[in-house]
């Protein structure tokens, strides 16, 4: 089902979202790693948010906004020292949110897990 379109890290909404999730799992071995700080983290995650749009359905509203600005913010902490692992933790949970928000929006039904 994929398109002819090449992208280096995922194009779209919920594919490249998810490949930025991924880079969550290896979180908590990086955190603890003092050769590795925060804006490492955002410069293998935010790769993939590069070809990330809001959802057609949104592209023009006030959410696609805010969405454009925590993706430009996520890409501009790649290359910024100043980030903190709590950055990384806002991130990861507004990512999840999008995702959960995304399911309402498409009439599915979430419920949050308790061990998201």
């Amino acid at each position: 089902m994929a398109t002819k379109k090449k992208s280096d890290f995922g194009a779209g909404f919920a594919y490249p979202l998810g490949l930025f999730l991924a880079h969550a799992e290896r979180y908590n071995d990086k955190r603890t790693n003092p050769l590795y700080n925060a804006s490492s983290w955002f410069n293998s995650a935010a790769d993939h948010l590069y070809d990330f749009h809001p959802p057609r359905s949104c592209r023009n509203s006030k959410y696609a906004k805010e969405i454009r600005g925590w993706r430009d913010k996520c890409i501009r902490f790649r290359l910024d020292d100043s980030c903190t692992w709590k950055d990384v933790d806002e991130a990861i949970q507004y990512a999840k949110d999008l995702l959960f928000n995304f399911d309402l929006e498409t009439h599915n039904k979430p419920v949050k897990g308790q061990w998201e």
